[in-house]
This record gives C-alpha cells, sequence and structure tokens, in this order.
C-alpha cells in the first residue's frame, strides 16, 4: 500500500503537467504570426484545459493522430497545404472514419454529400471516400486551397471550412489579405479559438512516442476482393482493417471502377514484409522489362544487376531512403532524383549508382513516359541516356520514340518512331539481347576522339567492335560542340535529328541519300558522306542499314555503309502473284541464310527466337508478330515458325510439332523446391502469377517448400 502511495505521488506531477499546457501569448499558423490578447489566450486555455482533462480519451486521439498524420502530411505536402491543418481532422471528427452530425457530414473531414462530389469524392451506394482519409484529405487540401486563393489568409480560410465562402467574408478585413501578423482575442470566431486550442494541446503530445502503438500504411486494394479476404493476406484482423476502412460500405467486393487503397493497421514489422512482397508482384506487372526477386534479401529487388526497392503507397524520399539505409543525398544521387519530384507507386528506386547501359537494346517510349521514368525502369542513368539519344537535356519525350539504351545513336541514323497499335512487337524492343561475339573490327583509324566519361564502358553485343570504329569516325570527323546543358550537339547531327521515320514503315533506296534539312523549302538536299564508314553487324531489331523505299521519298543514310541501290522501277500488279518469301529486312556482315521457300522454320535444339532471327536476318518483332507469339516466347524443340509474311498480310500462329503441343496442353503438378518463388515459377512455365494463384486457389503468392502446384503451361 506505501508503494502504491509512493508511485502516485511520482506520478501526480507527471500527470498535472498532462493535463496543462500554457497557452503562449504568441502563435504561429501557416506562416502568420499569431498576437493573442489577455481574452484571448484565456478562452484558448480554457478549451486546451478542456482537450486535455480526460487523459485516456486525449491519449487514444494521440494514438490514432501518431497513425494517420504521417499520411495527412503527405497528402497536404503533395497538394501545397501548410502541415498545421492536420489538427483541424481532430476538431472536426476527432480521426473517426464514421462520424456524422447532425446536418449529414460525413467521415474524417466531414463533408457534405455535395461538396464532396464537387471535389472529386466518390459518393455512392457502394463506395463512400468520405470515410477514406487519403481521399478526403486530399478533398480538404483542394477546398483550403481554392478559398485560399480568394481570402490570401490562412486563418481566414481556415474558419470558411466552417462558414463556407460566403459566410467568412463578414469576419474579414480588408487588411486581411497576404498579412503576416493577426490578432487573436476572445472576439475571435470561436471555430479558430477551438482550432488554436486543438493546435496547442497535441503538438506537444504527438510524435514523442519512438514506438507508436499502430501504425497504418496503404494498400493497392485489389478489384473484386473483399476486405476480409485482404485482411489474411496482409496478416491483420478483419475487424481491424474495416475499422480504418469504413469507405467500402456493406462489407462488399472492392469496386473496379477506378484504382482504390485500404489502410493496414500495421503492428507487427513482419506485415510491413508481407505486404512489401506483394507489392513487388504487382509492381511487377506494371513494368514490361520485370524486376528480379533479390535471392539474398526480400525486401530489395534487382534491375539491370543493380538492388532497388519498389516505392509502396504513401512512401516518401525520406521513407524510402531509410528503407534502403541510405542518406538522402545518396538516395537522391543513385535517382536522379531533385527535390520538387515526386514518388512514384510501384517504380524500383536504386540503392546503388546506376550503370551507363541497359540489359536491353532499345525501348518504346510509352505516352506520359519521360527519360527520368525510363531511366527507373532500366537502372541506366538519365545523362547517359540523354547522351547516347544525342537529346538536350529539355527534349520532350514523345510517345513512340525509340531510345537508345546500349549504343550511342549514330549521326547518320534518324531519329525512328515505332507504331504503337503492335503491343507484341513494341515489347520485343525490350526483350534482353544475349551475348554475341562481335564481328571482326576493321583498323581503328589513327586519330581517334577521347571518350567522354559517360561512354568510357566498351559496346557488348553483336554490334560491339564496329559500331564503336564507326562512332569514333563519325565523331572525330564532326565539329562538336558543348551546349550549356552539356548536351553534345553536332554540326551534322540537327539535318538528322529533324528527318523522322516510322520504323514500321522503312522508306526504300534512292538513286541519293538524301537527309531532309528543316527550311522554308520541302524540297530534300542530297548529301555525300564524307568518307566511308566501316560495315557494321546489327542487331536484330536494329533499322536497316540498307533500307528501300520509292525514288521520290528521302531516305537517310545508312551507319553500316555509304552504298545505294537504285530503286526499280514500278512492276504492273499482276493477277494472283504467288506467295515469295519476303527479302531480309537487315543486311549483315556476318553469313545470313536464305529464307526457305516454304517459309517455315523448324526450331533446333538451343535456339532462340533471337537466334532465328539473326539465321534470317529478321526482327524478332516480325517473328512475334506473323506467329501470334507472347511477348517473351520461349521457344520449343520441333516448334514451326513463320520466318516470311504471310501472303494476305494476316498473323498466324506457327504450328507447333504435334507432341509438343499435345504436352503443353496438359496441366503439371510443380513441387516448390528450395529457394523457389512464384514469380520464378511462373517465369519458368511461361504464365502469370495471377494464373498461378488462381489455378491453385491461393489468396497470396506465398509459397512453401514441398508445396504442389498445378500448373497448365501456355501452347
Amino acid at each position: 500500500m506505501k508503494r502504491l502511495v509512493l508511485t502516485l505521488l511520482c506520478l501526480l506531477p507527471l500527470l498535472a503537467a498532462a493535463q496543462s499546457v500554457a497557452v503562449p501569448s504568441d502563435l504561429y499558423f501557416a506562416g502568420l504570426h499569431l498576437r493573442l490578447t489577455d481574452g484571448g489566450r484565456a478562452a484558448v486555455q480554457q478549451k486546451v484545459d478542456a482537450i486535455r482533462r480526460y487523459q485516456p480519451s486525449f491519449q487514444a486521439r494521440v494514438n490514432l493522430a501518431d497513425a494517420y498524420f504521417p499520411i495527412i502530411d503527405r497528402v497536404f505536402q503533395t497538394e501545397g497545404v501548410p502541415q498545421e491543418f492536420r489538427y483541424l481532422v481532430l476538431q472536426e471528427s476527432g480521426l473517426q472514419g464514421e462520424a456524422q452530425s447532425i446536418h449529414d457530414a460525413v467521415g474524417y473531414w466531414q463533408f457534405k454529400r455535395e461538396s464532396a462530389t464537387e471535389l472529386g469524392v466518390v459518393v455512392n451506394d457502394v463506395v463512400d471516400e468520405r470515410k477514406h482519409i487519403v481521399a478526403s484529405s486530399r478533398a480538404a487540401a483542394r477546398y483550403f486551397l481554392r478559398n485560399n486563393n480568394t481570402f490570401h489568409n490562412w486563418v481566414n480560410t481556415l474558419l470558411s471550412y466552417n462558414l463556407g465562402l460566403t459566410g467568412a467574408k463578414p469576419y474579414t478585413l480588408p487588411t486581411d489579405a497576404n498579412a503576416t501578423e493577426m490578432e487573436i482575442s476572445e472576439q475571435t470566431h470561436t471555430y479558430v479559438l477551438t482550432f488554436l486550442a486543438h493546435k496547442v494541446a497535441f503538438e506537444t503530445a504527438c510524435g514523442q512516442n519512438p514506438k507508436p502503438p499502430m501504425l497504418l500504411a496503404e494498400f493497392p486494394a485489389a478489384t473484386g476482393q473483399q476486405l476480409s479476404a485482404l485482411a489474411a493476406s496482409l496478416q491483420t484482423s478483419p475487424e481491424e482493417l474495416a475499422k480504418h476502412n469504413r469507405w467500402l460500405l456493406n462489407d462488399g467486393p472492392v469496386p473496379s471502377d477506378k484504382a482504390y487503397t485500404i489502410l493496414v493497421p500495421v503492428t507487427d514489422p513482419l506485415q510491413l514484409t508481407a505486404m512489401a512482397v506483394q507489392q513487388k508482384t504487382a509492381a511487377a506487372g506494371q513494368l514490361l522489362h520485370e524486376p528480379k526477386p533479390d535471392p539474398q534479401n526480400a525486401e530489395f529487388v534487382q534491375v539491370n544487376g543493380l538492388r532497388a526497392i519498389i516505392a509502396l503507397p504513401g512512401d516518401t524520399k525520406e521513407s524510402l531512403a531509410q528503407r534502403a539505409g541510405l542518406k538522402m543525398r545518396k538516395f537522391m544521387q543513385f535517382n536522379d532524383l531533385f527535390a520538387f519530384d515526386n514518388i512514384v507507386v510501384g517504380q524500383p528506386y536504386f540503392v546503388q549508382k546506376k550503370k551507363d547501359k541497359a540489359a536491353v537494346e532499345y525501348h518504346v517510349a510509352l505516352p506520359g513516359e519521360s527519360v527520368a521514368i525510363v531511366s527507373q525502369k532500366y537502372g541506366v542513368r538519365a545523362k547517359s541516356i540523354w547522351s547516347k539519344n544525342r537529346m538536350p537535356r529539355n527534349e520532350e519525350l514523345r510517345a513512340g520514340r525509340i531510345l537508345w539504351l546500349q549504343h550511342t545513336r549514330p549521326k547518320e541514323v534518324a531519329i525512328e518512331y515505332a507504331k504503337s497499335d503492335n503491343a507484341a512487337a513494341l515489347a520485343a524492343f525490350e526483350r534482353s539481347t544475349p551475348p554475341v561475339a562481335a564481328a571482326p573490327a576493321p583498323a581503328k583509324p589513327a586519330k581517334k576522339k577521347e571518350k567522354a566519361k559517360d561512354e568510357a564502358e566498351p559496346y557488348t553485343g553483336t554490334t560491339a567492335a564496329a559500331s564503336r570504329i564507326l562512332e569514333d569516325a563519325t565523331e572525330a570527323a564532326d565539329t562538336v560542340a558543348v551546349s550549356p546543358d552539356n548536351a553534345l550537339v553536332t554540326q551534322t547531327d540537327s539535318a538528322t535529328d529533324d528527318h523522322m521515320e516510322n520504323l514500321n514503315e522503312l522508306p526504300q533506296a534512292a538513286p541519293k541519300p538524301t537527309v531532309r534539312i528543316p527550311a522554308t523549302t520541302d524540297k530534300p538536299v542530297a548529301q555525300t558522306p564524307k568518307k566511308p564508314l566501316p560495315t557494321t553487324a546489327p542487331v536484330a531489331d536494329e533499322p536497316s542499314p540498307e533500307p528501300v523505299a520509292a525514288a521520290s521519298a528521302p531516305v537517310r543514310t545508312s551507319p553500316a555503309t555509304t552504298k545505294t541501290t537504285p530503286a526499280p522501277a514500278p512492276a504492273a500488279p499482276a493477277a494472283a502473284p504467288a506467295p515469295q518469301p519476303q527479302p531480309p529486312l537487315y543486311t549483315s556482315s556476318a553469313s545470313v541464310e536464305p529464307v526457305p521457300a516454304s517459309g517455315l522454320h523448324t526450331v533446333q535444339k538451343g535456339e532462340t527466337l533471337y537466334a532465328v532471327a539473326r539465321k534470317y536476318a529478321l526482327r524478332p518483332a516480325d517473328l512475334i508478330a506473323w506467329n501470334n507469339l507472347p511477348a517473351s516466347p520461349s521457344l520449343r524443340l520441333g516448334q514451326v515458325l513463320r520466318v516470311a509474311a504471310p501472303a494476305d498480310g494476316t498473323t498466324v500462329a506457327a504450328a507447333p510439332a504435334p507432341t509438343e503441343a499435345l504436352a503443353a496442353a496438359e496441366p503439371v503438378k510443380h513441387t516448390v523446391a528450395t529457394g523457389e518463388s512464384m514469380y520464378g515459377i511462373a517465369r519458368k512455365y511461361n504464365v502469370s502469377i495471377k494464373q498461378v494463384m488462381e489455378w491453385n486457389n491461393k489468396a497470396d503468392s506465398n509459397v512453401k517448400l514441398g508445396e504442389v502446384l498445378v500448373i497448365k503451361p501456355t501452347k
């Protein structure tokens, strides 16, 4: 008993200190200096004491604030709203998502239905995003920004949240606009006084616990699933998950009208690991060139042989740097980030310096992509992409442009654009090129321009030696200037870069190689190369060194040869020409076999799509299109491929060998071995992770040693 009394006596000063927080005579809010009169300070003090009087209730709200404030801060930071507005959510709802006022205002920020829908919040019979902390906080931020454009004063904007834009105007003064100081007295509107009381009461209590009892993490909600099913895969209870996700009404499935996220209560670090693993699977589906799981650490992935982490919903530069174990400066440097850049959910962020080359030859720019996004996708420095493609840093990346990711585009090769209506052909550009012995290179020229640091690494691949000799010869011959932004600018490059071609509409040879010069006239100007250039061995899907076009069409000079072929006279159309094997699209110094008269090729042991393409000097993209193959085909022994375009121009699926086709159609049972993951098993059988989960009724992508999975390989 005596010990209990002594304990209480020791705790009394702490409890008294916790209950009473003195209100200062000067407060600062959103850049405004608020001077409190004696009456104003007394009014705020009374409200502070009332908020903190009952400690269990106050501490419960502090715990909620520690969980929700990081999410609200991220939204406000993105929208450009002062962070101090976060205390208003405690005043409005006490951070209770299901809160509802007598005026039918609902949710964390107490929106009425009309105001919510006007601000982009979804409210219907299935979803009420007023109860979604991220969606409603974003709507509140937009409301603050809109009204502040009228008042130019954050205190008056705060008052308008309660009274509306029109109702708050009588309480404002003409001198309030762009003011730096304001006076707060007992006559100030009670809504403002109550807000200041919440700010004073919670400001010193929130964020002080280094190990808060609960964290909240935002996670993509799978379409068609119910919260109870998601709870099991996220290692949390359905009751706790539903408590923070009241926005999904009647425990129904997640709708598919837009991308939704859920708030997951995290009480165990293992939950974050499970979420990261699942997020990696979701993020990998968004990338054609998928990251690979890091065999040494499940928290990381590998892209281009580099270790990276996947950005989860709610991640910031600070949280990613912390997860990576890096200082902010290093993290920003490794990922070419600036202070104003936003984190992209599902994108890999690197924990080590990116390379100067990608694992693939080319990339076709997608709508909305930038060089920075491509840089993160392939683990290549943005500076290297600009250099290899001879792009000024302020040049906008247009959709369809073919970016060179391993070699520097020669000056004689015009900027090329690929059509975006053939997904399989575009995906073929992003396949990794297997290493091939380089063709014998001719003697190097006597004078050689010293390469910059970005190009210090020698080329690898089929164009290795010859392409390096080609670039050295052309760059040494031309005058090179350096622009203020360090982008290389050449005397002849401006002419070739303005002559744009479509890769799928290769021009035919004309009597003279001409290059279109941007000028007031549209007439092509003939140009003669300064000197013969060595012949190269291009990659299977490189542009043709000897294009064939109509005589009237201007063509680019070839990086591999300076010879031109006169265009033949157009022949009269035949009534019904017999199908003929298509001539090779590419010429090469390496030996090329003629296309068989049947137009078919039987896959031999060890042959890949690229090997077949090189054998007949074809593009992998064409083989994929002609044979209706998947984006990343895996050939089978005995499989029959069409190596000539169909006579009617349609794509025809190549007929596989009968025994192989029957074997591929049969479901197989795969026993999970040591070190295997769902990702690796799906890749092994050329199927998706989602298919494997559906075939085996799995709620997540986790596999166990010895588990037997039913697989239905693709034909």
